[in-house]
């Protein structure tokens, strides 16, 4: 797929793995960036692989109960452990629900903890 668009959004939200260690861990607060990739062979009539806007404000919308809360209460994560590698899977997920089509294609998530430490999901395609 030639074309690609990127969003990029910064949030704090807590999260504590379970069995880490052997014990579950404390809720703790991250400074999370979530960067999102778009891919799609083709533009749309306006020369655009996806809306920038629209895709940040269905970012907005996904992390709006997540913002200075826990990864650890949404029942995606009651039982999966919210690592960054999980978060991004699980924002992967909920994005190709709603962009995945013929033409647009959700290729990969990063969940940045911070500067320096990153997870990434993307599917084989």
């Amino acid at each position: 797929m030639p074309f690609s668009v990127e969003v990029t959004k910064h949030f704090t939200a807590s999260h504590g793995l379970y069995n880490y260690l052997g014990k579950d861990e404390d809720l703790h607060a991250e400074q999370w960036c979530l960067k999102v990739e778009v891919r799609s062979d083709e533009l749309d009539e306006a020369g655009c692989c996806v809306d920038f806007h629209a895709l940040e404000k269905t970012l907005d919308e996904l992390l709006s109960p997540i913002i200075g809360k826990s990864f650890n209460e949404l029942l995606f994560f009651k039982t999966l452990s919210p690592s960054a590698e999980n978060i991004a899977y699980y924002f992967h997920t909920e994005l190709s629900k709603i962009y995945n089509s013929n033409r647009l294609h959700v290729y990969k998530v990063t969940a940045y903890e911070d500067e320096y430490h990153a997870a990434s999901y993307w599917e084989k395609t």
